[in-house]
C-alpha cells in the first residue's frame, strides 16, 4: 500500500510574511491591489500575512503566486526552510 502525502495547510511565521511582503514589493503590488485579487474587503489580511499572524489558504496561494511573479522554486525553498527550522526545534 503506497503513502500519500497531502498538503493540509500553508505555514506562516515572520519570516515566510518577509518573503510574501518583498515578493508583492518587488512585483509593484500594493496590499490594497492584493487584496482586490483575493476579492478581501481589506488589506488587513495581507498585513496579517506579511506580519507572521496568519497564512494565506491554499485557495488563495495560486492568485498570490501569479500576482506577486514568486517563483515557485523560491517558494518551496522558504517553505521548506521553515518546516526544517520547526523540525530542528521540535524533534531535534
Amino acid at each position: 500500500m503506497s503513502k500519500q502525502f497531502q498538503l493540509c495547510s500553508v505555514p506562516y511565521s515572520k519570516s515566510l510574511g518577509s518573503f510574501f511582503k518583498l515578493a508583492r514589493s518587488m512585483a509593484g503590488i500594493t496590499q490594497n491591489e492584493l487584496a482586490q485579487k483575493l476579492d478581501l474587503k481589506s488589506s488587513q489580511f495581507i498585513s496579517n500575512v506579511e506580519r507572521g499572524i496568519c497564512a494565506y489558504t491554499l485557495e488563495q496561494l495560486p492568485i498570490v503566486i501569479a500576482t506577486c511573479k514568486i517563483q515557485p522554486e523560491d517558494l518551496i525553498e522558504a517553505f521548506m526552510k521553515e518546516y526544517q527550522d520547526y523540525l530542528e526545534v521540535h524533534i531535534g
